[in-house]
Parts: structure tokens; C-alpha cells; sequence
């Protein structure tokens, strides 16, 4: 599969995939790097539009359709939008904590994933700590306030970190007017 994604990443295209074994949807997007054991996927959403990204695992991809087989549509869609992919940011995919810290590096907010553990629960913050096999993520609530402790996650039930996307940044505003 990392194979077909680096293919994926060199043509540009629209790809779409599923990770049947942890999450019934299918994700539409545009490969935007791959690491050795995770990928950045530059998202578009229902209404094609791009959405930020996602860092996923490379071993959850259970299909990819390479390129999409609306492709042209979309890539059509996007351009009659003056539509303007994101500039990828530089992210470190070689693990789960490379991955998390450097998606916190690059964004005010991050949400992450542990869908294998349990299914559409994800929690909204950043990174406070790495302490070996967990990390320390301080999270905000969907009222965009700052829960009073930070909470203790296992990387090994990390699998999908995304930011940039219109809810997170949406939070990060609320938080920093909420600040002033």
C-alpha cells in the first residue's frame, strides 16, 4: 500500500480510500506525503472543497482507488471554486509520536483518533507531553473551553491525527478571541 500512495503523491491526483477495519466511510483527497508507516491525506470534503489534512495509518487503507473515478470531476469542481490546495505543511510520519508532534507543531489544534479502540470517539487539543508509550493531550470541550487536566492517551491506539480542518481551526479562533 505505501507503494501505491507515493504513486499517488507523485501524480497529484484525487484519490479516494477506506479503512474498512476501523471506519465504514471513505476519505476523498490528495496524497500530500508519506512516511514509513503513516501518510498526509489533503482533504476534500462532501462539498469539494479542501479541508485540511489527515495523517492516517498506512496499514489501516484497506482500498485506494488511484486516481478516483470522479477524479475529473472534482479536479474540475475545484478549479471552476479558484479552489487552492493548502500548502502541505512538513510533517514527520515515521511513527504515531513523530506524527502527533509534528501535526502540533503545525497547528493550533489538532483532533485525534483512536477508531480501532472506539469507533467515531475523538478528542480535540494539543500535545502537552510524551512520557514513552503515552502522551499528555490537553483537550477543549465543543464549547471551545480548555479542560481543567489534560488527559493520558496510548499511541498504540492512535490512528488518524487531522488538522487544519474548518472545526479545529473554528475552536483555535473561539479560544484565542475568548483569550483577549
Amino acid at each position: 500500500m505505501r507503494a501505491q500512495l507515493l504513486k499517488a503523491q507523485k501524480a497529484g491526483c484525487v484519490v479516494c480510500l477506506s479503512r474498512d477495519e476501523i471506519d465504514h466511510g471513505r476519505e476523498l483527497g490528495e496524497v500530500a506525503a508519506v512516511g514509513a508507516t503513516w501518510f498526509l491525506l489533503r482533504i476534500i470534503d462532501d462539498s469539494i472543497r479542501y479541508d485540511g489534512f489527515g495523517a492516517m495509518r498506512i496499514a489501516d487503507i484497506s482500498q485506494l482507488d488511484l486516481p478516483h473515478r470522479f477524479a475529473d470531476f472534482v479536479g474540475k469542481a475545484l478549479q471552476l471554486r479558484a479552489a487552492t490546495p493548502p500548502s502541505s505543511p512538513t510533517l514527520a510520519l515515521d511513527s504515531p509520536e513523530q506524527t502527533l508532534a509534528s501535526a502540533c507543531e503545525a497547528a493550533r489544534l489538532v483532533s485525534i483518533h483512536w477508531e480501532a479502540a472506539d469507533s467515531g470517539e475523538c478528542s480535540v487539543g494539543t500535545l502537552e507531553s510524551i512520557d514513552g508509550p503515552e502522551f499528555s493531550f490537553k483537550e477543549v470541550s465543543p464549547a471551545a473551553k480548555w479542560h481543567r487536566d489534560a488527559a493520558m492517551h496510548e499511541f498504540r491506539h492512535l490512528t488518524r491525527v487531522d488538522f487544519l480542518r474548518g472545526y479545529e481551526e473554528a475552536l483555535a479562533d473561539v479560544l484565542l478571541q475568548d483569550a483577549d
